[in-house]
């Protein structure tokens, strides 16, 4: 699958919104869950959560001991039910974000990544992206 052209924007799970359907993201988290029938899978990370579709990747991928992933795909309106197998049973999971699901294109396994210098640094590059693209607009 190829994805939509361009760089992807680095953002937290923690700052996805459903305004944000129709972009190319890239995001880290763990894979808590994941449902080998419909290659569905669940990315999280603090009180977030999002549901992934790992169908164009699978090949490139071990999905054991739920994996630390850095995923960029695009990100899509969805509003079906969740597989039954895909269902939160942690307690300390959030739910998936509502109506979004990531149409992941390229994964890459990142067990060591440290999550809280990641949501940092993903926090810094959209703010600078932002700033930029306004800057660019006034002119």
């Amino acid at each position: 699958m190829a994805g939509r052209p361009g760089p992807a924007a680095i953002l937290p799970l923690e700052d996805i919104r459903i305004d944000h359907a129709g972009a190319k993201v890239r995001v880290a988290g763990c894979l808590v869950s994941y449902d080998e029938a419909t290659s569905l899978g669940l990315l999280s990370h603090k009180q977030a959560t999002l549901l992934v579709d790992l169908t164009a990747c699978l090949q490139d991928l071990r999905l054991v001991d739920k994996p630390m992933l850095m995923l960029i795909g695009d990100l899509e309106r969805f509003e079906n039910e969740l597989p039954e197998s895909l269902h939160i049973v942690e307690d300390r999971v959030a739910p998936p974000i509502e109506d979004l699901l990531l149409c992941v294109h390229l994964v890459k396994r990142c067990d060591g990544l440290d999550m809280q210098v990641w949501d940092e640094a993903a926090r810094m590059e959209s703010r600078a992206r932002w700033e930029h693209l306004t800057a660019v607009e006034r002119t």
